[in-house]
């Protein structure tokens, strides 16, 4: 039997997620609003624990769509993070070979 307090308690948690959620997709669509990019954004709210279908409703895209941007933002940003070490080798000012 569940005491009333552990009721309360639960109704709480799940009031508090609830408002963290709506709070995070407000987020997103400032970002987007403020001139952030929209991909980036949406990626960033998908990481945060923001549903398909939550953000999706947001910002008036499928689900489907939302996966394939965030999947996207996702291989940019590796790509970015492997050229990383390779540009900031290229751009030391003594560019001799290292031996």
């Amino acid at each position: 039997m569940v005491s009333a307090a552990t009721k309360r308690a639960r109704a709480l948690a799940r009031a508090a997620k609830a408002r963290w959620k709506r709070e995070r997709i407000a987020r997103m669509l400032e970002q987007i609003a403020t001139g952030r990019d929209r991909n980036a954004a949406i990626a960033e709210a998908r990481a945060l624990g923001s549903r398909l279908q939550e953000i999706g409703s947001a910002v008036g895209l499928t689900p489907e769509r939302i996966r394939q941007i965030c999947q996207r933002h996702a291989l940019d940003e590796a790509a970015v993070q492997s050229i990383r070490p390779m540009r900031e080798l290229c751009s030391r000012k003594d560019n001799r070979a290292i031996r």
